[in-house]
Parts: structure tokens; C-alpha cells; sequence
């Protein structure tokens, strides 16, 4: 480093992303920065420390999910996904999710994660409708209902 170069300051980076993120432990949220807690509208003491089960829309589909992504993180280290979550205040949204494991072996062991509220996406794309399809007003409705996403997909026959 030549002496016109400033040291980076990692911390101040992470909280100043310009996109939600956060580092989950075990599936359990270590930090998270201030797009992170905007988006799930809660404070770092409401969410640091708390399951992510927390977040999910239906929290039968945390398990389920683990399985799922778990493999792919042993595989690949990566993995992204569009999927409904709950903000602390109750509201449903959708998201995309995008993911980085540190360690194959233990993919949940420590995990680096980026949201992207797709509902704000959605009002900003002109070429995609601000509200819900048809298809996920379906499947949200039956996810407050408490259907896992297997009930789900029997019932929508998909």
C-alpha cells in the first residue's frame, strides 16, 4: 500500500453496501448491515442473534429449504433464489436471495447473503406489473393459510 492509499475499513464497507446483506452463523444472523435491517424493518438488536427460520414466510419451509440449499452450498458454494419472506412487521414480500458459503464442508457454518426486495424491483422495471401474478397471490394466500410449499404445489398441481 503506497502512502496515498487509505487501509479499508471492511466494517464500514459491509454496513454501507449498497444492497441488504448479512452473515449468518448456522443459519442464525452474526451481523447484518443497514439495508439489511431497513429491508426487514428491524433494528441489529431485533434481528443479530435470531434465527433466520424468524424471516421466512412459512417457517415449516426453513427445514425443508435447509436441505435443499445445503446440498448445492457442498457443491458449489453458491446459491441464489426468488422467495416470499416476512419483514419483523408481519409483511410478506418477495425476495432474491444470493448466497456464499466460506466453507463446502459445513455450508452453513458461515454464509454471506444479499437480498434484493423484488417488490421494489418490480416498480421500477416498467416491463413488470408493481403487483403480484395471479400465480403468487395463490401461493402467498396458501402460505398464510400454513401449507408447506410441498401442500402448496399439490394443491396448485405443480
Amino acid at each position: 500500500m503506497n502512502e496515498n492509499e487509505e487501509k479499508i475499513d471492511h466494517a464500514v464497507v459491509f454496513e454501507h453496501l449498497p444492497t441488504a446483506a448479512a452473515v449468518l452463523h448456522n443459519r442464525v444472523i452474526a451481523d447484518c448491515n443497514e439495508r439489511f435491517r431497513l429491508l426487514m424493518r428491524g433494528t441489529r438488536r431485533q434481528l443479530v442473534g435470531q434465527s433466520f427460520s424468524l424471516l421466512y414466510a412459512a417457517p415449516e419451509d426453513f427445514e425443508v429449504r435447509g436441505k435443499t440449499v445445503g446440498a448445492i452450498l457442498e457443491k458449489q458454494a453458491e446459491y441464489a433464489d426468488d422467495r416470499l419472506l416476512r419483514r419483523l412487521d408481519g409483511e410478506i414480500f418477495w425476495c432474491h436471495i444470493s448466497g456464499y458459503t466460506l466453507d463446502r464442508r459445513k455450508p452453513f457454518r458461515r454464509a454471506l447473503w444479499c437480498f434484493v426486495d423484488l417488490s421494489i424491483e418490480r416498480q421500477r422495471s416498467s416491463s413488470v406489473r408493481a403487483s403480484l401474478t395471479h400465480r403468487e397471490r395463490e401461493v402467498s394466500t396458501l402460505l398464510l393459510e400454513g401449507l408447506s410449499s410441498k401442500e402448496i404445489a399439490r394443491r396448485l398441481s405443480i
